[in-house]
């Protein structure tokens, strides 16, 4: 699989290429990696995993930097045509993490 999205690139969404971006949180940089799949007019990020490679560092992203980062990835669908993100993952099993090991499944309108 090659890079087919990377936060500040012109490049598209591709089908069964890879999603890859970061944001940065306190100084700490907080990367994400995921399956493009596209059903229609829905982009599908899968098995999204978002992660540091600095080590431990719990309970570094909250909710606002979350949501930046949805909000990016969501305009540049929107820009590309898409009228739906599909975010599916599943929360590490011993993170620091809300309800750990639970599936995230959740579909973004951007109408």
């Amino acid at each position: 699989m090659c890079l087919a999205y990377q936060s500040g690139t012109a490049s598209i969404f591709r089908n069964g290429e890879l999603y890859e971006d970061f944001i940065e949180v306190d100084g700490h940089r907080i990367e994400a990696l995921a399956e493009i799949e596209i059903d229609g007019d829905r982009l599908i990020l899968r098995d999204i995993a978002i992660y540091s490679n600095e080590g431990d560092i719990p309970n570094r992203i909250g909710a606002s930097a979350m949501k930046k980062w949805l909000d990016s990835v969501k305009e540049a669908a929107r820009s590309q045509g898409f009228k739906q993100v599909q975010i599916i993952g599943q929360r590490a099993r011993h993170s620091t993490s809300a309800n750990p090991g639970s599936i995230i499944n959740r579909v973004f309108n951007l109408e």
